[in-house]
């Protein structure tokens, strides 16, 4: 009897579970490593999973629309060097061993006796109905129900669409699904809601003699402070990003002690090092960099002299990573992404501009794998972008430091001439900002990296950063 090869949902960076949404094989199927083998929904990501191993998949274990924790066992496969015979004999065990599902059992037919006629349009009143946690206005039609409702099937959906109608609160009944046997997907239901909120109410008069119904509250679907329950108010779901940011952000400030030192640069050296920098991108027909680029490649240079920071903070050690995967906080339309530039220390001034500018584009169109996301070591949250002229970042776990990168502004500052005269000048300054778990490091320690990062920018020359 041949061995199967479990094939386990792999890890996707911080995310613990995820929905199947597709298989792109079948049992019987040969498969060879990296060949397209899944689909994956998770709070952040839809991302394709490629195939671990090379063999014959015999069995799938976790059927599309099911929501599966990282590391279960979802498929097995026959090894490549299987025969023929012995993955016929594992495909037969399979579907013996298979579980019986609720929908392959036929159900007895029961013969009900037929009721003797009754009179025309005569119906038993229904019993009363249970109303306790239904919304007032649902509440009152089922008081004054009078027969009964036709009942629906409930659509194929997986347990992400299902939240979402439930968030949006839409019955998936009056949706109709694009997906393989009318299965509902996301996209349908976002259709709907983008349909529903261009579609104006239908008026209906309302006769004189007919009962109030009061208008439903806020209050019957979400709970209220202390004190605030009369305050009128619209409830807002959540979004399944912005549940997932609330719990990534309790998580870092309930494990790790975060403090942020901050320092004043002069960023007069790297707006002249900019301008030359874009004067010959120009010239080869290129568009101009941004400031986050040069501030990069000065962090990454103090990762290099202060590999301490460039770690994660255990119970017994403290990690220093090899290589610095530099996270890039992206503000994007669906909520907050931190992308993952791999090896940036390896990367110029213009490489690191360009990997910004990919993740940025793919975080805003939500192309991001979970890949991209996983494994950063250091953070740079640019604040600056939206106008924010002190940044405190949150540390994004289980990393020990991140940078906040403020705006430039302009500003009156001290400055001593050539014949130790000090004079005012309006010079471009930000406040740096770096976050970091009081645990791993010291105040000083903090201060010292941050200022290996101001040296680098009011120093260096333009070709410092090629």
């Amino acid at each position: 009897m041949t061995t199967l090869i479990d094939i386990r949902l792999p890890h996707m960076g911080s995310v613990e579970r995820a929905v199947i949404t597709a298989w792109h094989k079948t049992a019987g199927d040969k498969v060879a490593v990296d060949d397209p083998l899944l689909d994956v929904s998770t709070d952040k990501v839809d991302t394709e999973v490629p195939s671990p191993s090379e063999g014959t998949l015999v069995r799938v274990l976790a059927e599309a629309g099911q929501e599966v924790p990282v590391g279960e066992v979802i498929a097995q496969f026959a090894p490549a060097q299987a025969t023929a015979e012995e993955v016929a004999a594992a495909l037969g065990r399979a579907v013996q061993e298979a579980p019986v599902r609720e929908s392959d059992v036929t159900a007895p037919v029961v013969t009900t006796p037929r009721a003797p006629a009754a009179e025309a349009f005569a119906v038993s009143p229904l019993p009363e109905q249970d109303v306790r946690g239904v919304s007032l206005v649902l509440g009152a039609a089922l008081r004054h129900l009078t027969a009964p409702a036709i009942h629906r099937p409930r659509p194929a959906t997986s347990p992400l669409v299902r939240r979402m109608a439930k968030e949006a609160g839409i019955d998936l009944g009056d949706v109709t699904g694009s997906g393989p046997g009318g299965r509902v997907t996301r996209t349908d239901v976002q259709r709907y809601l983008d349909v529903a909120s261009q579609t104006p109410p239908v008026r209906r008069d309302t006769p004189a003699d007919a009962p109030t119904v009061p208008e439903p509250t806020a209050t019957n679907t979400a709970s209220c402070p202390d004190g605030y329950q009369d305050l009128p108010h619209e409830a807002v779901p959540h979004s399944p990003i912005r549940k997932a940011i609330a719990a990534h952000m309790v998580d870092s400030v309930s494990t790790a002690p975060q403090l942020t030192a901050q320092v004043d640069v002069d960023f007069s050296r790297v707006m002249a090092a900019r301008e030359e920098t874009n004067a010959g991108r120009a010239g080869r027909g290129l568009g101009k960099l941004s400031l986050l680029p040069f501030v990069a490649r000065a962090a990454v240079a103090m990762l290099r002299d202060h590999p301490d920071v460039n770690g994660t903070f255990t119970d017994t050690h403290l990690l220093r990573w090899g290589p610095v995967n530099l996270g890039i906080a992206v503000d994007a339309d669906s909520g907050l992404y931190v992308p993952v530039i791999r090896n940036a220390q390896r990367l110029s001034l213009e490489g690191l501009a360009d990997a910004i500018a990919d993740l940025s584009e793919r975080a805003r169109g939500r192309k991001l794998t979970a890949q991209d996301l996983a494994q950063g070591t250091f953070t740079i949250s640019n604040s600056g972008s939206v106008g924010g002229v002190i940044s405190t970042p949150i540390l994004t776990r289980p990393q020990i430091a991140s940078l906040g990168v403020p705006a430039v502004v302009r500003q009156p500052v001290a400055v001593r001439g050539k014949d130790g005269e000090e004079y005012v000048a309006i010079r471009p300054v930000a406040r740096l900002g770096l976050t970091f778990d009081h645990r791993a490091m010291d105040g000083s320690d903090a201060l010292r990296a941050l200022l290996s990062i101001q040296r680098n920018l009011q120093e260096w020359p333009a070709e410092a950063y090629r």
